[in-house]
């Protein structure tokens, strides 16, 4: 059977392809306590997922504090690391305006150290204030120290009001970029605090990291099967002609 240098190229293509879905492309490095993740410019394209979760107090009028969050590495380079984020406040509703619940700000330690800004029209709808933690010792709110970059509704780490920040059952999205000296290669983020604020008081939680693996030839084999796709409808207009 005599095949066309077109049908010759996409076969070849989807072969590959298959063959590298049997390899996918390597998980993010993940810190032995879950609460770091090692990045290097390999990884762009990649995603992770921060999450947080805590019952505070013993009393049923008390809200439990969850959310979730994924952010997916857009770019490394030797001085800059661009991340899309975006975080979901879980924590369940409840129809009891005592037990009103949000999120007001979130941060990150970086290694090596990194100053954060939001990248052109990046700000969240919420989180569309960006800085660092206070002080020497660069602190979050609940004596978090070596916080590089921390993203809030309003006055810094700190957040602003309970009814500013992240209800529960939004999500907010934002694309920061953290700038420092990356040309080593290795990357460490770490840490993640969180503050929520309800009427019973504010509360800091640290966030679990996983890493969300996807195989790197997905968009190579989904090109391929259009591709031959299309080509098997020209033949079929072309023998109908």
């Amino acid at each position: 059977m005599k095949i066309g240098n077109s049908t010759g190229i996409i076969l070849a293509t989807l072969m590959i392809s298959v063959l590298m879905l049997c390899r996918p492309a390597m998980a993010l490095t993940v810190g032995p306590n879950a609460n770091s993740i090692d990045i290097t410019n390999a990884d762009v394209g990649k995603s992770f997922a921060v999450n947080w979760a805590s019952e505070v107090g013993n009393c049923q009028r008390t809200p439990e504090l969850s959310a979730t969050s994924v952010w997916e590495i857009l770019g490394i380079s030797a001085t800059q690391i661009t991340l899309n984020i975006s975080l979901t406040n879980t924590s369940p509703e409840s129809i009891w305006h005592l037990l009103k619940t949000a999120i007001t700000s979130f941060g990150v330690g970086v290694s090596p150290n990194a100053s954060a800004a939001f990248v052109v029209n990046g700000s969240g709808d919420i989180f569309d204030t960006v800085g660092h933690g206070s002080g020497p010792h660069q602190n979050f709110p609940g004596g978090v120290h070596n916080i590089d970059a921390c993203f809030s509704s309003a006055n810094g780490c700190g957040g602003g009001s309970l009814w500013s920040g992240l209800q529960p059952g939004l999500t907010d999205v934002l694309t920061v970029a953290l700038s420092g000296n990356f040309s080593a290669g290795a990357i460490t983020l770490d840490l993640f605090p969180m503050k929520f604020k309800t009427k019973h008081g504010a509360y800091t939680l640290f966030g679990t990291v996983s890493a969300l693996p996807l195989p790197a030839s997905l968009p190579l084999l989904g090109a391929a099967l259009i591709g031959l796709g299309a080509l098997r409808r020209r033949k079929a207009a072309a023998s109908a002609g």
